[in-house]
């Protein structure tokens, strides 16, 4: 289903036209039309900066192997480092790139939350190898 965001109804606010936006990005990566994505995911996240966006645009730049997914996993980090997917995400963003050290506090404060986190674990015990 596409959504003509163009079409949409005037008396829509920022919070409902981002979600139109996040959800055409969501059924384009899903159809693996990334670079499509990304400006659904962009245009999202200039309307209403949330995590989820953010996290979503990081992914779809990373499939298009684009440096510029750190920086988006990075805001997606920031909106809500509380969520241990994305700051996973993140951590082994890092890891990947050689900021050790900070991968390894990210992965900390999410077995701190969550004892049971397996990504987490497993990358503390990669970042200790």
């Amino acid at each position: 289903m596409h959504l003509d965001i163009d079409s949409a109804p005037t008396h829509m606010n920022n919070y409902e036209a981002s979600q139109a936006h996040y959800y055409r990005g969501v059924g384009l990566l899903e159809a693996e039309k990334a670079k499509e994505a990304v400006e659904a995911f962009r245009d999202s996240w200039a309307l209403d900066e949330h995590a989820a966006a953010a996290f979503r645009l990081a992914h779809c730049l990373e499939l298009l192997r684009d440096e510029a997914a750190g920086e988006w996993f990075a805001k997606a980090y920031e909106a809500n480092p509380n969520n241990s997917n994305g700051a996973i995400r993140y951590a082994e963003w890092m890891s990947k790139r050689g900021e050790v050290e900070q991968a390894r506090a990210i992965a900390q404060r999410i077995i701190n939350r969550h004892t049971d986190y397996g990504p987490a674990k497993r990358l503390l015990e990669q970042l200790d190898s």
